[in-house]
């Protein structure tokens, strides 16, 4: 659980931060999983194999607890030359 006022920290992601990014897209997304096709969904929450595809090809940041829990993470990265994408994620705040 993540306080209202939680001090949060943004640094470059690592591939410690694996399970953690898996997490967040998770409780960021799981409310919407309705709204999605199978492989919509799974292109936007990832599994372990597609985090570590992301991590590996594009500028990836987290924001950290100081505990240590991603709360929220941006991704992005060139496709070509004209094109770029931005994929950022928040974990919600607990009601």
């Amino acid at each position: 659980m993540i306080p209202a006022r939680a001090q949060c920290s943004v640094r470059r992601a690592v591939l410690a931060d694996a399970e953690g990014i898996l997490r967040c897209l998770h409780a960021a997304f799981e409310p919407y999983r309705h709204r999605y096709t199978p492989d919509g969904f799974r292109d936007t929450v990832l599994t372990p194999v597609t985090v570590h595809l992301r991590l590996a090809t594009m500028a990836v940041f987290v924001a950290a607890t100081a505990a240590g829990e991603i709360v929220g993470t941006i991704g992005c990265g060139l496709v070509s030359p004209e094109e770029g994408h931005i994929r950022e994620y928040v974990k919600p705040l607990p009601a």
